[in-house]
């Protein structure tokens, strides 16, 4: 990084001035997180200016939780039985039509909870004394059923497991019906973001070396994003 005619290594968690350059050496990369919700990964060697990097963000419409969501799920799906696959994909990719009218209302569905507390909160339905809240490890593996009089519940993360999807809902029932949404959450560390970036660069070289048409295809379009990216730059 050159910031005010001085050279300075670049270090994890440093926020850039806007009045420093950022050079990318060959076989290095730069993982960029944009405030809460976006973040990218520059590979190609050279200076790169504070304008460079925002105009990169501006530009990225994607959302990094849904892709992460989407990550986990395979990761889940992959190695597990055909009940919680059924369970995950489910959630997954349901539309926001289907749970607009439950009675949970925190953490919201497909959070990512990094917090040494989790607090659950829902409204209490009408002429009902208590309610049942569960609690679920990838959908189906029942970790909390107890029954509350009160509208929340707060928790130790320390129960969760890192890298890991729960399930969650408030219901009249101990035994839910497979018609009542449940919302969902994974559980990580506050790294998350640079993770996932990284993990998809390891995953992208992966697919270079296996030689695979389909893998293939989708790194050249990685790399042309980048080229449209850098042709943008000039």
């Amino acid at each position: 990084m050159n910031e005010n005619g001085g050279k300075l290594q670049l270090k994890k968690n440093v926020v850039i001035p806007s009045n420093c350059k950022i050079f990318i050496s060959n076989n290095s990369s730069l993982v960029l997180l944009c405030g809460n919700d976006k973040a990218i990964s520059i590979t190609n060697p050279g200076f790169y200016t504070y304008e460079n990097l925002k105009s990169a963000c501006l530009k990225n419409k994607s959302s990094l939780s849904k892709e992460y969501f989407k990550y986990v799920a395979q990761k889940i799906i992959e190695k597990e039985e055909p009940q919680t696959v059924m369970v995950i994909k489910g959630a997954v990719y349901r539309t926001k039509k289907t749970y607009e009218y439950t009675s949970m209302i925190q953490p919201k569905d497909s959070a990512i909870i990094s917090s040494d507390s989790l607090k659950f909160v829902w409204h209490k339905p009408i002429n009902e004394k208590s309610i049942y809240f569960l609690l679920y490890e990838n959908g189906v593996s029942k970790l909390i059923n107890i029954n509350c009089k009160d509208t929340s519940l707060s928790l130790s993360t320390s129960i969760f497991k890192k890298n890991t999807m729960y399930f969650w809902i408030v219901s009249n029932s101990e035994t839910p019906g497979d018609d009542e949404i449940r919302f969902h959450f994974i559980y990580d560390d506050w790294d998350w973001m640079e993770n996932y970036l990284i993990n998809m660069e390891t995953i992208k070289e992966d697919f270079i070396k296996k030689g695979d048409s389909m893998k293939g295809k989708f790194i050249q379009e990685q790399e042309q994003k980048k080229e449209e990216y850098l042709k943008e730059q000039k």
